[in-house]
């Protein structure tokens, strides 16, 4: 058990550093008036495109766990409910990030260079991809130390992967496949740009 119970520890430092990155971007200076101006258009439309697209999943979600209490078990349906749960918190806490880093980075990157924003960058993408590792281990072992003898632990595993992956897939199809989605991400990054190359005309080295 002692050997199981280390794998939430795990993930909650994950979190731990993932919340530090994220203090460390926000310290950083976000630019004039105009850019914190088009940061705060970035997130308002960042957060909007997040709500529709939830809206949906949460559709997709409750039919798959109609269909799964079903054809396996009420355990598994609400396992894959937990991984989409986690899924989801994960995509929401990465755009906050993402959203919260883009005019800093374009900020440290005309006043410091070029060096310097990358590494801000990465430090705002890794705030996602340590929250889907953290979670991800948290949920599963929660599972493995409360549920490794439980009658239907398989499919308790079984859904909680098919919950965690499938939202994340699904991010990908609705961010692609609804057009009015793909219409404001792509307006959103079209503004951004021409405003930033008018503002931004050359970044140091």
């Amino acid at each position: 058990m002692l050997n199981i119970a280390i794998y939430p520890l795990i993930g909650t430092v994950a979190l731990l550093f993932a919340w530090i990155l994220y203090v460390r971007v926000k310290k950083h200076n976000p630019g004039n008036e105009r850019m914190v101006e088009i940061g705060s258009f970035i997130r308002e439309g960042a957060m909007a495109f997040l709500s529709r697209e939830y809206k949906i999943l949460a559709v997709y979600s409750l039919v798959i766990f109609l269909i799964l209490s079903y054809i396996l078990n009420i355990q598994a349906s609400l396992s894959f409910v937990s991984g989409a749960a986690l899924s989801l918190l994960a995509g929401f806490i990465g755009m906050k990030a993402a959203t919260h880093a883009n005019v800093r980075t374009a900020e440290l990157a005309r006043s410091s260079g070029r060096g310097d924003a990358l590494v801000l960058a990465f430090d705002g993408g890794a705030v996602m991809g340590l929250c889907v590792a953290g979670l991800g281990l948290i949920g599963m072992g929660v599972l493995f130390y409360y549920y490794n003898a439980h009658e239907h632990f398989a499919s308790m595993v079984h859904g909680f992967g098919v919950g965690a992956s499938s939202i994340a897939l699904l991010h990908v199809w609705v961010a692609v496949f609804i057009p009015k989605l793909q219409m404001l991400v792509l307006t959103l990054q079209e503004k951004l740009l021409l405003e930033f190359q008018r503002m931004i005309p050359e970044i140091q080295v």
